[in-house]
């Protein structure tokens, strides 16, 4: 078993537009989802840490606008019995507009969460995101 485990916040832009219109939310209050996402290779690759960041290094141009993708960071990295964790080397896709995540009945800032994650987070005084450590 080969594969790669990332963490994924991801909402729906056309609800988010919705939401901002009708004056429910704020500059940088996106809808998101928080999910986990697991790719699985062939199994006649040999998966590392690197190869398995290409989709974070590419989603911030892949992103369509029918999504708002607001973090996608990989986890771990697993070869058959062997774990690797990502012990914060590959770092994150974070979309620097967004600062607060509303899940529906709650919400959460998103620099917050990234120091719950483990990273060093620089904010401005708004609480946007500057840069990730």
């Amino acid at each position: 078993m080969i594969r790669a485990t990332y963490l994924l916040i991801a909402g729906d832009a056309r609800l988010t537009a919705f939401m901002k219109a009708a004056d429910v939310f704020e500059d940088g209050k996106v809808l998101g989802e928080v999910e986990q996402v697991i790719v699985n290779y062939k199994e006649d690759i040999e998966l590392t840490l690197e190869r398995a960041a290409l989709p974070i290094q590419e989603v911030a141009k892949a992103e369509e606008k029918r999504y708002i993708i607001s973090l996608f960071h990989l986890i771990s990295i697993q070869q058959a019995n062997v774990i690797s964790m990502n012990d914060g080397r590959i770092k994150p896709y974070v979309n620097k507009a967004v600062r607060i995540i509303s899940i529906g009945v709650n919400w959460f800032l998103l620099d917050d969460y990234l120091r719950y994650l483990g990273f060093t987070v620089e904010t401005d005084e708004r609480r946007f995101i500057k840069n990730v450590l």
